[in-house]
């Protein structure tokens, strides 16, 4: 379904919704349970699916006797195979508001149904991730039974929002109790913690919380291409989930009843439901991010994220069509901007005056999820997540990939430069010196750092193997989640990175030093590593590199391998691996569109 340019945004989403919301019902079974078609089985029942769908069907047609099954089937599940509390007990929330907008004679659900679903998933006080944290106290606004506890509850979500947000505004997922910078801002999850604050605005008036709504509705547009995406960086790339959260936030502003001609957060929405156009289904599904069926984490589900995506937005639409909720009154967003950065989180959006736009990551931040054989490279520094020129997409994001094949397919890695030190997989991720330049030719960042391990190491000992079992038991994970922040770098091997930019041609260029290795050697795996778009490879490629065989210089001396990346067409190359050195070495990559 392509968006008309004459239609307004109201009757385009209205649209997606209907459609969607449909194609969800299809796959509901006559005893309730929703099916997942990807996965050919029911949708996993420790998710939020079952209860996202029964909302968004409710929604439409509150009649509906699928509703009802669905939220039984969900009952009769075990306590054990309950899961994701703070979405489910949300989602419930807005189902008993919702009861309140119809009439009860015509509803296929009521309140006590709705109370035994609730008490059901309790909220708890500790979660993995901030942003179930977040969740959770948006729920403890929500059913508030007095003024002075919604008081509380709203004051201590400020309180969250202080600690877990960078001074210019990008949500931190990771860690709990990280003094910025330092902390991982997935872009996915910055839009739900967007959407989280926006929906608490609608229940308590707090300067406090408007005055961070603002800062994160500005710090989005870090992630922008002034285009069709929005959030490229970090885990859930590009993902179904952050675009409905986004859009949810969006439309409980008033987004949605804007002009794109005249308000940058209705281009945005404009531009998502365009590119939703090419992720359509034959089922009328929504593909989970622009690549299809590439670039997942392990805890994504089609069903799951679709009927999110139908809950969510398809609520943000009833509070504005039957406002029963003001709308929250943010500040307009700016224009797309030419030169915007987050100093703290290490990110920054360049657009230049030949009409490219360039979304990079500066200083680096801590992965989610440090693992012992996977390599999280979507937070690595020195690389540009995201790069456009006009609405052509010329450089894709980065990667989580099993060690194994990155170790025997240095390509995948893209631009992070990979090596093996000391019999240690290690990649140039975070940088300690970070300076950006502008002249009158071009835009210039310099970072230096030296490499870190990739991979958290394995547990030798009996009280290695003790200590991870209790913080598996106990603990949630969190001793080995930290891990990540302990890591020393290897300092044996001194970087220097330059990446530039002009101002009046689409041209890149990436320069690596690597100073002499003074003891020993080190294994460089992917020399002159990046990754672009297969459609819209580079008009010139040149490559200086040093020591060097110039045989490798050729378009043939590079390894190339296909991504498994949010965006389609992506394609990592690399030379052959080199060992560095008392000579050093260093590169210059020139590539012109």
């Amino acid at each position: 379904m392509t968006p008309r340019p004459d239609t307004r945004i109201d009757s385009q989403l209205d649209e997606w919704l209907a459609r969607l919301t449909s194609a969800l019902q299809h796959q509901v079974k006559p005893d309730g349970t929703l099916w997942d078609p990807q996965q050919g089985e029911a949708s996993p029942p420790d998710h939020y699916a079952q209860i996202s769908a029964a909302l968004a069907m409710y929604l439409r047609q509150p009649d509906e006797p699928l509703v009802r099954r669905m939220i039984e089937h969900w009952l009769a599940l075990t306590p054990n195979q309950h899961g994701h509390a703070p979405f489910n007990h949300f989602l419930l929330l807005l189902l008993r508001e919702a009861l309140h907008t119809h009439d009860a004679a015509h509803s296929s659900i009521d309140a006590p149904l709705i109370a035994e679903c609730l008490s059901r998933c309790s909220l708890a006080r500790r979660y993995p991730s901030n942003n179930w944290v977040l969740l959770a106290q948006l729920c403890r606004i929500m059913e508030a039974a007095s003024k002075k506890q919604r008081a509380r509850a709203t004051r201590e979500l400020e309180r969250m929002l202080d600690r877990w947000t960078t001074p210019a505004g990008g949500f931190v997922d990771f860690p709990r109790h990280a003094a910025n910078p330092g902390g991982a801002t997935p872009m996915a999850y910055h839009h739900k913690a967007l959407f989280v604050t926006t929906m608490a605005l609608h229940y308590t008036h707090s300067p406090r919380l408007m005055a961070h709504l603002q800062r994160m509705r500005d710090w989005m547009l870090l992630g922008w291409d002034g285009q069709n995406h929005v959030g490229g960086f970090g885990r859930s790339t590009h993902s179904l989930f952050g675009d409905a959260c986004l859009l949810a936030g969006l439309i409980l502003s008033g987004a949605d009843q804007q002009k794109p001609s005249q308000s940058t957060g209705a281009q945005i929405i404009t531009g998502i439901l365009e590119r939703w156009s090419g992720q359509c289904r034959d089922d009328d599904l929504l593909a989970l991010n622009p690549a299809g069926q590439q670039g997942w984490d392990n805890y994504m589900y089609l069903s799951v994220y679709n009927a999110w995506t139908a809950a969510i937005v398809g609520w943000a639409r009833h509070v504005i069509t039957t406002r029963t909720h003001p709308v929250v009154k943010a500040h307009a967003l700016e224009a797309a901007p030419a030169f915007k950065q987050d100093i703290d989180a290490g990110l920054l959006r360049i657009g230049t005056d030949a009409g490219l736009v360039a979304l990079l990551s500066t200083r680096g931040q801590p992965p989610q999820g440090f693992s012992r054989n996977e390599v999280e490279l979507r937070y690595a520094g020195g690389v540009p997540f995201h790069v456009i020129h006009h609405d052509q997409l010329l450089c894709p994001a980065s990667l989580r990939i099993k060690a194994k094949r990155l170790l025997e397919q240095p390509a995948l890695a893209g631009w992070t430069p990979v090596f093996v030190i000391d019999g240690i997989l290690c990649g140039l991720t975070e940088f300690t010196h970070v300076q950006i330049e502008e002249t009158a030719s071009a835009h210039r960042i310099t970072l230096a750092g030296s490499p870190l391990p990739l991979l958290r190491a394995a547990d030798y000992t009996a009280w290695q193997r003790l200590k991870a079992a209790i913080d598996w038991r106990f603990l949630d994970g969190a001793l080995g989640r930290r891990a990540v922040l302990q890591r020393r770098p290897a300092q044996q091997v001194q970087a220097r990175l330059i990446i530039s930019l002009s101002r009046q041609q689409p041209e890149l260029i990436h320069e690596l030093t690597l100073e002499q290795i003074p003891t020993g050697h080190i294994r460089y795996l992917n020399p002159a590593g990046h990754a672009l778009i297969a459609n819209a490879l580079p008009r010139t490629k040149d490559l200086e590199i040093s020591p060097r065989d110039t045989n490798q210089i050729t378009d043939d001396a590079f390894h190339h391998m296909t991504l498994d990346s949010a965006i389609p067409g992506a394609t990592g190359y690399c030379l052959a691996e080199q060992t560095i050195g008392a000579q050093g070495y260093r590169h210059r990559l020139v590539l012109q569109w």
